[in-house]
């Protein structure tokens, strides 16, 4: 069934040639374009056993009641034992009561963190199915559709109040962070985006590639003597103690700084630079003003690494006019942007293609190959195993800090 995959990029691929270049508005790009919309809905809503975080939320799936009175306690013992918004909780009861599968969640969240996203990327750029190629072959469909998939659901309501912010609509824009917080506390870092005002240049990008280093090199420090004074018991606290420490070496840091600040700056610096309406370039700015302080704390703190979740679409949507843009521009820094092309994919590749010795699998099988409702009698289990490979390292492992809470 691996082959669905391949013919969703054969179809964009066809799509981008046939229709990208057109930037007026045109109805049978725009029924195109919701048609992939729809397929990227089912690959996703389909599916049995892809991701891995999925599987925990099959597990607890099945230890929900059908009976919706009991809605409030397990809000309760959501967040006090998963740490899960009531939101994420509500959407799930609402599915067991319903339909008591597990598909009707997987295609709700598809349904929400897909259409939002086209809906996102048909404001900021007129290059829809190239967006969406990006978006499949970067991995990040398969992250938002499959693994982090509470997050996504905050996400999707995320990118709509961007949008409402940038056309002022400041109650809209709270409402919706509002609804984002109900399903992930990450949502918390949008209430940035009002508020930041960092300028576009060159020397804010060595400023924050300074900042991000001091703060990688004080890390340490700050994570014994700041969180290691924390208390408290449940699973929320045990997450932050998690995630603190994690840690990187010196190689480790600049791979992050690299993937979070540098080429983002050079992707960016060019989308802006080239885009012909003053109004979306302005747009592109406060993005790329969001972006900066979330790449600071991803490129130090590597336990901190999915803030920068909340710009990634808004990252991929430039990148998509970089990319369009390669052999469509003067040849201003040609060699720069094709090799900053060449090197975010290549980093892209070397993250997915990582090997997990215990359960001698790489990343990206927890997608490939491609398993559906039809396939349950296949054998995904090393998917969770590979997973569980992850979340729990050796003791000794040179990535975790030596730090007793």
């Amino acid at each position: 069934m691996t082959i669905v995959y391949f013919i969703f990029l054969l179809l964009a691929a066809y799509c981008s040639f046939k229709y990208d270049g057109i930037v007026d508005e045109n109805s049978k790009k725009n029924h195109r374009f919701w048609l992939l919309c729809m397929m990227l809905i089912f690959i996703s809503g389909m599916s049995y056993g892809l991701g891995g975080d999925k599987f925990q939320y099959m597990l607890e799936f099945e230890s929900y009641p059908r009976d919706f009175g009991q809605l409030r306690q397990q809000i309760v013992l959501g967040f006090i034992l998963r740490s899960q918004m009531p939101g994420w909780v509500i959407m799930n009861m609402l599915c067991k009561t319903i339909f008591d599968s597990f598909y009707a969640v997987q295609f709700v969240e598809a349904i929400c963190i897909n259409v939002s996203i086209c809906c996102f990327v048909r404001n900021y750029t007129k290059h829809y199915f190239l967006f969406l190629i990006i978006y499949f072959v970067s991995f990040t469909y398969f992250m938002f559709n499959t693994d982090v998939m509470r997050e996504a659901m905050s996400m999707s309501f995320m990118l709509f109040a961007f949008t409402a912010y940038l056309k002022g609509q400041k109650v809209r824009f709270y409402l919706l962070i509002l609804a984002a917080l109900m399903f992930h506390f990450t949502a918390i870092v949008a209430l940035l985006f009002p508020f930041v005002r960092i300028k576009y240049s060159h020397y804010m990008f060595y400023v924050a590639f300074g900042t991000a280093f001091a703060l990688w090199i004080g890390s340490d420090i700050l994570i014994t003597h700041v969180l290691s004074r924390l208390g408290g018991t449940g699973n929320l606290i045990n997450k932050i103690f998690m995630y603190s420490i994690q840690a990187s070496t010196i190689f480790g840091f600049l791979r992050s700084a690299i993937s979070y600040i540098v080429f983002p700056f050079i992707t960016m610096y060019y989308s802006i630079k080239w885009e012909e309406d003053e109004e979306l370039a302005e747009k592109k700015r406060k993005f790329y003003s969001f972006q900066i302080p979330l790449a600071i704390v991803a490129s130090a703190f590597v336990g901190l690494t999915r803030v920068q979740n909340s710009a990634h679409i808004i990252y991929l949507v430039m990148l998509t006019d970089f990319v369009y843009l390669l052999f469509r521009k003067k040849r201003d820094h040609q060699g720069l942007r094709f090799f900053n092309t060449i090197g975010i994919f290549v980093f892209f590749i070397w993250q997915y293609s990582s090997y997990w010795p215990k359960t001698g699998m790489y990343y990206f099988q927890l997608w490939f190959p491609y398993t559906t409702g039809l396939d349950e009698y296949r054998d995904v289990e090393f998917r969770e195993m590979g997973h569980n490979e992850v979340l729990n390292p050796d003791k000794d492992d040179k990535s975790r800090r030596d730090v007793n809470f």
